[in-house]
């Protein structure tokens, strides 16, 4: 699912792995992060559902 950060996140999907969503980052550098529904909801507030990126560079 798609997600817009609005705030830094680190997921935590391992004991050695830990991953940081910035709300100026991404793929579209606008905070929208293609995410798995456990961290989606794991992120709470600081990640809103929002759309897949459309237009020129957007991922396919």
């Amino acid at each position: 699912m798609w997600v817009r950060f609005t705030a830094h996140f680190h997921w935590k999907v391992s004991s050695a792995v830990t991953i940081a969503y910035k709300p100026d980052g991404g793929p579209m550098k606008d905070g929208r992060y293609l995410v798995t529904r456990a961290c989606a909801e794991a992120a709470g507030d600081k990640a809103v559902k929002c759309g897949r990126p459309s237009g020129p560079g957007r991922l396919r």
